[in-house]
């Protein structure tokens, strides 16, 4: 994803996190995606925080740091979600639980999955920055996090790759592999392989 972010594109990731927000919510109830429909996904606090954090991204590339604050503030406090406007996040992202605190600060291709209590930072101390730094993650595309999967300093997680509940990642992963995080230890499982 290009550091040019306008409207147009603005409208065109929003548009794929409606499609992606209704695919999901089809698998209990399908409907035609009519204007009513996409209105209604956009109520709900999943889209909400989705729209405040573009929102906010526009802003913030626009030159209007504070302004971009103020909204990733509201979003925190109105959904819970607390994504960086630095961040770059492509089109179809997916967040089922915002309420219970979602935390992003680094840079992911499409169609991003954040469960409950996820987080991607790039350290383990707070105030989120303003601007991008080094040590900001980068995940691919189709990449998802269970809850309270973290992903914390300068990794690099190619696409495909789920991590699983309660897992820390501050390593590169390769595509197309699930993280499973008992306490004790990480285990990198290739997607499709059996596991005991």
């Amino acid at each position: 994803m290009s550091k040019a972010y306008d409207s147009a594109q603005l409208r065109t990731d929003l548009g794929e996190d409606i499609r992606v927000y209704a695919s999901f919510a089809d698998q209990y109830h399908a409907r035609p995606l009519t204007w009513r429909r996409r209105l209604g996904c956009l109520l709900t606090p999943s889209l909400a925080a989705c729209l405040l954090y573009r929102l906010a991204h526009l802003l913030h590339v626009a030159g209007w740091q504070s302004t971009a604050m103020a909204v990733t503030r509201l979003n925190q406090v109105l959904t819970r979600a607390s994504i960086s406007p630095a961040s770059r996040i492509g089109g179809g992202l997916y967040i089922p639980h915002p309420a219970s605190a979602i935390l992003f600060h680094g840079h992911a291709g499409r169609h991003l999955c954040l469960y409950s209590g996820a987080a991607v930072t790039a350290g383990h101390s707070l105030p989120m920055p303003e601007h991008d730094t080094p040590s900001m993650p980068r995940l691919g595309d189709h990449v998802t996090l269970g809850s309270k999967a973290y992903v914390v300093g300068p990794a690099f997680i190619e696409s495909g790759v789920s991590v699983g509940f309660n897992a820390t990642v501050e390593m590169d992963l390769a595509g197309n592999v699930c993280v499973f995080g008992p306490r004790t230890h990480n285990r990198v499982i290739p997607r499709g392989a059996r596991h005991e």
